[in-house]
């Protein structure tokens, strides 16, 4: 899942169901409680800071997802990214968004003294080392 509570709630509001980030925050920390949803915060590697906006979540079970879109225009690059993410922290990475300095990458996966960026696509998989 890659939406702000924003833009969520925006959705849901826009859909008849009158909704506020709030709620929606308070909706996503319960999954997140829950181990249904991880989040991942956005990471700058060049200024070696967390940053505060931007982060994604990533569902544990893909499978939930398939059931809520009806597996109607599936965006397999999200899926793979979401199943890349799953597979970083099965391994034991710490894994968040990353960028560095003006790019963005996917992924910064950090273990130990190791430290690299992944970009996820589903024509094209690229692990770079620091």
């Amino acid at each position: 899942m890659c939406h702000t509570t924003k833009k969520i709630s925006d959705y849901l509001t826009n859909s008849g169901r009158k909704t506020t980030s709030d709620t929606i925050d308070s909706y996503l920390k319960m999954l997140e409680n829950a181990f249904i949803i991880y989040k991942a915060n956005r990471y700058d590697l060049k200024g070696k800071m967390f940053l505060k906006t931007l982060e994604k979540s990533y569902i544990v079970d893909i499978g939930i997802r398939n059931r809520l879109t009806g597996l109607r225009n599936t965006d397999y690059g999200h899926v793979l990214e979401n199943i890349v993410y799953l597979e970083l922290l099965r391994r034991g990475y710490e894994v968040t968004l990353g960028k560095i300095g003006s790019l963005e990458v996917d992924f910064i996966a950090s273990k130990t003294n190791t430290q690299f960026p992944l970009v996820v696509s589903d024509t094209l998989m690229y692990v770079g080392k620091e």
